[in-house]
């Protein structure tokens, strides 16, 4: 068991001012000290000297003739570490960028996986610049395709605690950079050698009188030849990245793409347009492709599935691959951004294929509202587009997400004008239903996703229905809502096809009425129904299919209906 001995290593360049309210800052942890002196300017070293002299504790200092780049200097700092025994660095920056408070929640975490690199997920105040942040999330890109993963959450904050063995054998061993590249690359590194990173999250602020020792032209440079290279090298490592395995069900399975990448790509999407948002979504898709064995092998069998049907029906014959199907649903992302934020025409973005389809989605005035079947095939966001249309129609989508209320903020700052509202629900319930209900007699219309569990609820009972040739299990939930609300039920289905979204809509029922003796004969009519007409958009337009985990597979402790 490694002996946990842990020390402070600060590296120093231009920021000696700063650097005494560092110490004092740091000073409650009770830890000795090493400065390193970057080849600072006479003037900076005096500064740096001065505040060495007035902090009272154990203090040891590194200086180097020349600046050298911040790598370089934390390199020497760990050498002098390991010399005096310090089983771990606690890496902090001396302009007082970093919360020191939260040094110790580093040091506790360390001490019980002291193997592991701790490192801080910066959480900013709006005196981060927005070059900075831009920058960030294209390295964030970069490293998630560098990894195959999504396991390094921010690689440029430099408060770090460092096992010193480890991070000097990759030094000695292995190119990292020296300057501003250098805490990106120590971490893939690491990542590489099959070994964890774990993060804490952490403030980070930019002090107005403060200096920043990036510099914006040339060590944006080095980081992009940093990344190609590291890309390239990476190629050697994806056959063992990509044999790592994930058995959660899809249920369980955390988002990939936080609040923050989302917004990301939103100002990208509204500020730089269509063509860069592909440019850079492109090398996630492909991660994704990459990484997802799981979801890359049930798009396998999906489509499979899908040509089997096709045969049997006699339809033409289509060549369909997982990567293209990938990629449909990077352009889905697209699409979903652009349908919260723009104000879509009729005719334009969209259109209904017939009469009836139109009929269907026509709000009538003085009337109770409805329940609208959608499905994860095709872009149901389209339903902001057809209530815009409308004078006073007003949808309401459940959405069973954990992420739903910081999604639904979020889709509000894109267009605080929408008709459409999202709500959070965990599972169908009564309280839900009352709820729900008080909406339909106003008028309002509700949009239920009826095609798989909801990802809040995995011991929600289900029914077997035909799909694609085999038996699979959809939720009950929506059928039951529906026959509690007493409404009419549509479904709706929006497809894309050359550019443009193409809405079918059908009467489900008029009421959905269940009653206690014939209950479970009843749901399984419903469900079957609607199965049968999710087959059939299915086998149409297979690559709108965006449910990416095994849809046959569910593993449920209910037989059907209990």
């Amino acid at each position: 068991m490694l002996t946990f001995n842990p020390c402070i290593l600060i590296p120093c360049y231009k920021h000696g001012k700063k650097l005494g309210n560092t110490l004092e800052s740091l000073r409650f942890l009770g830890l000795p000290v090493i400065v390193v002196d970057d080849g600072n300017p006479e003037e900076e070293a005096s500064l740096i000297n001065n505040a060495i002299n007035s902090y009272l504790g154990e203090v040891e200092i590194v200086r180097l003739p020349v600046n050298s780049g911040k790598g370089d200097a934390v390199i020497r700092g760990a050498e002098l570490a390991a010399r005096l025994g310090y089983s771990h660095f606690l890496q902090i920056d001396a302009d007082g960028q970093h919360d020191a408070l939260d040094a110790s929640k580093f040091l506790i975490l360390g001490k019980e996986f002291p193997s592991d690199l701790i490192s801080g997920k910066p959480v900013f105040d709006d005196s981060v610049p927005c070059s900075r942040q831009i920058g960030r999330y294209l390295t964030h890109i970069w490293v998630y395709i560098e990894t195959l993963s999504f396991q390094i959450k921010d690689s440029f904050c430099g408060f770090r605690l460092y096992p010193t063995t480890t991070y000097l054998a990759i030094v000695k061993k292995e190119h990292v950079g020296k300057r501003m590249d250098f805490d990106i690359e120590i971490m893939v590194r690491f990542f590489w050698r099959g070994l964890r990173v774990q993060f804490i999250p952490t403030k980070v602020i930019y002090p107005k009188d403060g200096s920043s020792n990036f510099d914006l032209l040339a060590d944006n440079w080095r980081i992009t030849k940093m990344h190609s290279r590291l890309f390239f090298e990476s190629l050697r490592h994806w056959p063992v990245l990509l044999s790592k395995k994930n058995t959660e069900h899809w249920a369980q399975e955390k988002e990939r793409r936080g609040l923050y990448g989302m917004m990301f790509l939103v100002w990208v999407y509204q500020h730089l347009g269509r063509t860069i948002f592909r440019f850079l979504l492109a090398p996630v898709v492909l991660v994704f492709w990459l990484s997802g064995s799981r979801q890359r092998n049930a798009s396998r069998e999906f489509l499979q599935r899908v040509e089997e049907e096709r045969a049997r029906r006699n339809l033409p014959h289509e060549r369909l691959t997982s990567l293209k199907h990938f990629f449909n649903f990077g352009d889905c992302i697209l699409d979903k951004l652009s349908a919260w934020s723009e104000d879509w025409t009729y005719g334009k973005e969209f259109k209904f294929v017939d009469s009836e389809s139109r009929e269907v989605l026509t709000a009538r005035p003085n009337t109770r509202g409805k329940l609208l079947f959608v499905s994860h095939l095709g872009m149901a966001e389209t339903c902001r587009a057809i209530a815009q249309k409308q004078k006073r129609l007003v949808i309401n989508a459940l959405v069973f997400d954990q992420n739903a209320k910081r999604m639904s903020k979020m889709l509000k700052q894109l267009n605080s004008d929408s008709s459409v509202h999202l709500i959070p629900v965990q599972n169908v319930s009564i309280e839900t239903a009352i709820l729900l209900e008080e909406k339909i007699n106003r008028g309002e219309w509700v949009a239920i996703a009826a095609d798989r569990v909801p990802v809040t609820d995995t011991k929600q009972r289900t029914v077997k229905a035909k799909f694609l040739g085999k038996e699979a299990h959809f939720p009950i939930g929506p059928f039951i809502l529906a026959s509690l609300l007493t409404c009419e039920v549509a479904t709706m289905f929006v497809i894309k096809s050359h550019g443009k979204f193409l809405v079918e809509a059908r009467s489900f029922a008029s009421e959905i009425k269940l009653d206690r003796k014939h209950r479970d004969a009843q749901l399984e009519h419903y469900v079957r129904r609607y199965a049968a007409e999710l087959e059939r958009k299915a086998v149409q337009y297979p690559l709108n299919w965006f449910n990416f985990y095994d849809f046959w597979s569910y593993h449920t402790t209910q037989e059907g209906v209990s």
